[in-house]
């Protein structure tokens, strides 16, 4: 995937948890709504969009008892998202 659609694929993601900021979903709960969204995308790229959010402390990446991994906004960097969000908007 090349760099730009990762990074659209990334600010989707997070304009929707921004949107949504109590909401938690698994990979596959996250590619479903995106193409609900008629947002492009694949399971791959969904997760790759979401390794790059978790690696950039914006996603919270949890795995439960039952070994689902369940991805949510972190709360301590809101801020910083909405001003990435914000940035890419102009």
């Amino acid at each position: 995937m090349t760099r730009k659609v990762e990074m659209d694929a990334a600010e989707k993601i997070l304009q929707y948890f921004l949107r949504n900021p109590q909401a938690a979903d698994t990979l596959e709960g996250i590619a479903q709504w995106r193409l609900f969204d008629r947002s492009p995308g694949s399971l791959e790229q969904t997760r790759e969009a979401l390794t790059r959010l978790v690696s950039l402390d914006l996603v919270i990446e949890e795995h439960a008892a039952n070994r689902t991994t369940v991805f949510r906004l972190n709360p301590r960097n809101l801020h910083r998202a909405e001003r990435l969000i914000a940035h890419h908007a102009n």
